[in-house]
């Protein structure tokens, strides 16, 4: 079979387009989309791109689904968003459209067992980036770590994560006030150090997946580590802490051994408001809301810790007696409390609307919900974006885009281009108005008759319940960032005195020792 290589075919298509196109005439319909997405990426030619994307998408229609061929899809989607992003808004919805279907790609590959762990963690890896082009740092980072669960070789995953956290870091120090709630600054520089020998480890497998060049960057970026590891003090833990240090759970990037010693692993927040009204003598709501939404998660975590069914013990008194309804379903209070952590966790991002809508002053902010929140027309089937809220996107609030990418993820469409993340707001949904059942066997899952009960394994419903935990911590982290920016977006005026609020610490206030 005839072959041609990337780099002949990106020279002969700046030379000769129309050969170029024809020198593909040998090749079946997977190759040559493949050489297409590959050479429109380095050329940024989107021409070449769209032949790509649309070859492999009929394909997938016609034959079997590939997960492979789903992971090309997604990265040609991604290469045609990066190359639009040069001439268009943030907010394009061409570029977001993109971005969306990649994702929606890239999680069709990580739920296919049957691909093997390399393409999985490759697609884990490139989601991850997928996340990054609009602000979604926190998701990413998570997802660079599950790449190297699923294959634990994946330099190119621990290059990715090891140059965010190298970023977050500069910017930490460049601005403490910012981002000092964000991360304890030595336990990330430790982390740092530990990625670089990864990274060192695995350069074979970096150079096998991206090429020499990724290499070259790899080492440089590794000669920029030049603070020595310290050695990281083991501290001990009660189980809780653990879950949530292995589950990388708390609002806070990095823990240091202090804060797990008293218990304070939830950090995050934004750490000044202005106030235009220098008569006001109350704090800003926005801090008791901030409070509220960081207690909501803290809860929705511990009620995970303490209903999953990985073992006999919980704390939970089970007083109910139920009738067994003969298809291996489970009930009671344990059950409750799972199905309560996981609607909790995902009712926070409704409360991260009305916090927004209020301090953005876009009107009606009690009757706002993650879902409404984006659009000027609330009832109605045309979705146009608010105006405030574009402009602010559009101005650089990184924190608002991944709220509002986010809010795409959990939209309904038809069912083969479902946002990755639907299924957590179904499950909220049905829990809130109508009845979740857990099972412990695979047997009656599916099962009703009017569509009142949703049925689920209790192993799938608990990871389930993780990633809604997961995806409360990744929101407020934004909301924090969205915050933080519009703050320093607003006008300073000469004429009228701001008033800039700082909050003490409640434990202070309340005479408790939070050092113990």
């Amino acid at each position: 079979m005839m072959e041609i290589s990337i780099e002949d075919f990106c020279q002969m298509y700046q030379e000769k387009p129309d050969d170029a196109l024809a020198s593909l005439k040998g090749l079946d319909n997977e190759q040559a989309a493949a050489i297409l997405i590959d050479a429109g990426g380095a050329l940024s030619e989107t021409s070449l791109l769209d032949d790509g994307i649309s070859r492999l998408e009929d394909l997938q229609q016609s034959e079997s689904e590939s997960s492979f061929r789903s992971y090309c899809i997604a990265n040609g989607r991604h290469l045609r968003a990066s190359t639009r992003r040069r001439l268009s808004s943030a907010t394009d919805n061409d570029l977001l459209n993109d971005l969306f279907m990649a994702r929606v790609r890239h999680g069709k590959v990580l739920s296919d067992k049957q691909a093997g762990p390399e393409l999985r963690s490759q697609s884990a890896t490139n989601f991850g980036n997928a996340l990054l082009e609009t602000g979604r740092w926190v998701e990413a980072l998570d997802v660079y770590q599950k790449a190297r669960r699923i294959w634990p070789r994946n330099g190119v995953s621990a290059l990715r994560e090891m140059q965010c956290l190298m970023g977050f870091h500069n910017a930490a120090q460049s601005d403490p006030a910012r981002y000092g709630t964000y991360s304890d600054l030595e336990r990330l520089g430790q982390c740092i150090v530990e990625l670089s020998s990864v990274v060192e480890d695995t350069y074979t497998e970096i150079g096998q997946l991206a090429g020499e060049q990724a290499v070259e960057q790899a080492r440089h970026a590794v000669s920029q580590i030049n603070t020595p590891g310290t050695i990281r003090k083991q501290h001990e833990k009660d189980s809780f802490f653990e879950f949530i240090e292995s589950n990388s759970l708390a609002l806070s990037l990095f823990c240091s051994s202090a804060q797990y010693e008293n218990g304070k692993v939830d950090t995050a927040a934004f750490q000044h408001i202005t106030d235009d009204d220098w008569q006001s003598t109350s704090v800003p709501e926005i801090f008791a809301m901030l409070n509220v939404m960081k207690a909501d998660y803290a809860l929705a975590r511990q009620l995970f810790y303490e209903a999953r069914f990985d073992d006999c013990t919980t704390i939970f008194r089970e007083t109910v007696k139920s009738g067994d309804t003969l298809d291996y379903s489970i009930y009671g209070v344990q059950v409750s409390a799972m199905c309560s952590a996981q609607r909790i966790a995902y009712d926070i991002l409704d409360k991260i609307a009305v916090s927004l809508s209020g301090h953005l002053k876009l009107g009606q902010a009690k009757r706002t919900t993650f879902d409404s929140f984006w659009y000027d027309d609330k009832n109605g089937k045309e979705k146009r974006l608010n105006e405030a809220v574009k402009q602010e996107i559009n101005a650089g609030n990184q924190g608002l885009l991944a709220l509002y990418d986010l809010h795409r993820d959990t939209t309904k469409e038809v069912p083969e281009k479902a946002g990755f993340l639907r299924a957590l707001k179904e499950y909220r949904n049905s829990s809130t108005h109508r009845f979740t059942v857990l099972h412990d066997e695979n047997i009656g899952l599916g099962r009703t008759s009017r569509k009142l009960v949703d049925h689920e394994h209790v192993t799938q419903f608990e990871e389930l319940t993780l990633s809604s935990i997961r995806l409360a911590r990744a929101a407020l982290f934004y909301f924090c960032d969205a915050i933080n920016f519009a703050e320093d977006r607003k006008p300073k005026s000469q004429n009228a005195i701001s008033l800039i609020h700082e909050v003490p610490d409640h434990d202070y206030i309340r005479g408790r020792d939070c050092t113990k």
